[in-house]
């Protein structure tokens, strides 16, 4: 079976969307999901509330593996098939993700185009700047949810893009890539032994500006000014596995199309890892 295999931007812009958003029960060529999670909100509900007209909810709290301790874990292939059919997304389909977060317009978005690509999905784009450039662009929202007929999704999953807690207990030992942790300085005050912290909220432009994703010329600077070229091999990690895949959009942007999430992060580090392992920071 063929990869969805069109190349496709992966960011989009607001103004290539609007001219590209499809009617009200056309086939499924082009898919917009938002991605949205919100502290101790419904996501369910803020999405009804507005969203980007045709949208569907992805929503991660429920696309994942519910039988795991750990909060964002990767669902097994079937439950993956299932669930991004039901939203109308078939092999052919043309995603198009973001979400409602200020910064930079994207938070948790990345991590359903991770999800994607890990399951094969090729034709995956991010909207720059997410709801919130949509919303600044002067482009309409609805609470209208359109229904949309089930498609037929293949899952082929690609494991390397994938690392589990023996992965990285290994890595910590031979120190063969670098892990890079995206969470922010005071979560990071307790993290994995060897990790280097570049904050995701780095690679989105400053509050004062428009929303979007930093250029890959300035991503580049951001990494190396942490001692990390992000053109090379690294392993992305976060609290949970969400923030991480901004990381791994970042270096796919900057021609580095293969950096692998730790999907566990620092949920599952924390519980499991023998105490030499974890780098605790005083004050």
């Amino acid at each position: 079976m063929n990869r969805a295999a069109s190349k496709v931007s992966a960011l989009v812009s607001t103004k290539w969307l609007s001219g590209k958003l499809p009617s009200k029960g056309a086939p499924a060529a082009l898919r917009v999901l938002d991605a949205s999670i919100f502290d101790g909100l419904d996501g369910k509900e803020k999405f009804s509330e507005e969203h980007i007209p045709t949208a569907q909810y992805f929503n991660i709290k429920e696309c994942r593996d519910t039988d795991s301790a750990y909060p964002a874990m990767m669902p097994n292939p079937r439950v993956f098939e299932d669930y991004i059919g039901n939203l109308g997304v078939g092999n052919k389909t043309h995603v198009i993700l973001y979400d409602h977060a200020k910064l930079g317009g994207v938070f948790s978005a990345p991590r359903v185009w991770w999800m994607l690509r890990y399951f094969g999905h090729d034709s995956v784009s991010l909207l720059n700047g997410g709801l919130a450039r949509w919303i600044d662009d002067g482009f309409d929202v609805t609470k209208e949810i359109d229904d949309v007929a089930p498609e037929i999704f293949k899952a082929q999953p690609r494991k390397e893009l994938l690392k589990l807690y023996e992965d990285i207990v290994e890595n910590v030992k031979n120190k063969k890539v670098p892990l890079v942790d995206a969470r922010g300085p005071k979560k990071f005050k307790d993290h994995i032994k060897g990790a280097t912290m570049v904050t995701h909220k780095k690679l989105h432009t400053p509050d004062e500006e428009k929303p979007e994703f930093k250029s890959p010329e300035k991503l580049k600077k951001l990494f190396s000014q942490k001692g990390i070229e992000i053109e090379k091999p690294f392993i992305a990690t976060c609290n949970s596995g969400v923030t991480a895949c901004t990381l791994a959009f970042g270096a796919f942007l900057c021609g580095n199309e293969n950096v692998p999430v730790y999907d566990g992060s620092w949920q599952e580090w924390h519980k499991r890892a023998d105490e030499d392992m974890i780098v605790r920071l005083e004050d």
